[in-house]
């Protein structure tokens, strides 16, 4: 961080006193969850935390992304299982996002979250055009977006179907896209 703050240009530094204090308070909530687990033992998932670490070494060995889902009940240990192998993977960055069950839970939030949990630590303004115009694609999910990226261009319009569409292959390329360089 330190670094980063007085980086040589200026363009290298981050952006704004308010990405560095998202990425600080991003720290803060990881240590209190390293916290939290390291009081509770993770009981009964240690295949779960083998597999998902089998994955995490698949993918370091052959420079490519996965996309995983962790699903169960409420209360399972769904949290601790996907910290603990961040953990032990030594991850550089993990998204992460809950499923809402309720009814009129808003659409896609669950890849608004993860794109939420994206910048909250990743600086958009340096994002290269390519990235952009993805974010422009699905920027009506997350006004925020705008925000951050206020020179964002603005999508076409398009039928519903074909709107939907392309907000998922957007958001996914842009998963892809970012975790090139931090899988």
């Amino acid at each position: 961080l330190v670094l980063k703050l007085l980086a040589t240009p200026p363009t290298a530094r981050y952006a704004s006193a308010q990405q560095v204090r998202r990425i600080i308070s991003s720290w803060q909530m990881e240590e209190q969850a390293g916290d939290a687990l390291g009081q509770a033992p993770l009981v009964g998932r240690e295949q779960h935390l083998k597999a998902l670490l089998r994955v995490w070494n698949q993918v370091q060995e052959e420079s490519h992304g996965q996309l995983l889902f962790i699903t169960g009940e409420q209360g399972m240990g769904k949290t601790m299982l996907a910290q603990s192998a961040a953990r032990q993977s030594g991850a550089r960055m993990v998204l992460e996002a809950r499923a809402q069950l309720l009814e009129g839970a808003p659409p896609y939030d669950l890849f608004v979250q993860v794109l939420r949990s994206y910048f909250a630590v990743m600086p958009p303004e340096f994002l290269d055009e390519a990235a952009q115009e993805l974010c422009g694609r699905f920027a009506t999910l997350s006004p925020e977006l705008r925000e951050l990226l206020p020179d964002l261009t603005e999508a076409a319009a398009l039928d519903p179907e074909q709107e939907q569409r392309r907000l998922i292959k957007s958001i996914i390329d842009f998963i892809k896209l970012v975790t090139l360089e931090c899988p």
